[in-house]
């Protein structure tokens, strides 16, 4: 099953981005456009009925009375991948629509927007060939 191979890649996945607040955030089933520059300052919404670069699969908010932990816990291993693996256990996907070169990417706070309250963490799935249609069933 394509999932299982897809979370597997999140440990070596970690990106950097300072979220924005309040309605601006990505959301489930969201699709967007990777910036060319690999930077996330803002993201390039996209239909997901069309080809489409990423699409956002879970969406968490950390505690919100911790200091910055650093990036070791968006990476493998770290409390916020392991939540990522645990929502993403029993998605119901589109499988047609998931190309062999799918992976995990996670976005998150940098130090200054997580000091500023931003504590919420976007895991996605993005493709260089692109996906055809949504990547979430139902």
């Amino acid at each position: 099953m394509m999932l299982i191979v897809v979370v597997a890649l999140i440990g070596g996945v970690d990106i950097g981005w300072a979220m924005g607040r309040g309605d601006d955030g990505l959301r489930v089933r969201d699709c967007f456009e990777i910036p060319s520059t690999g930077v996330y300052e803002t993201t390039e919404q996209q239909s997901c009925n069309g080809v489409h670069d990423a699409e956002v699969l879970e969406v968490i908010e950390l505690d919100a009375g911790t200091a910055w932990p650093g990036v070791g816990l968006f990476q493998g291993g770290g409390d916020a991948a392991l939540a990522c693996e645990n929502a993403l256990e029993g998605l119901r996907v589109n499988q047609e629509n998931i190309p062999d070169d799918a992976q995990i990417g996670v976005l998150h706070s940098d130090e200054t927007t997580w000091d500023a309250g931003g504590r919420e963490v976007v895991f996605y799935t993005y493709s260089a060939t692109g996906f055809p249609g949504p990547v979430l069933a139902g």
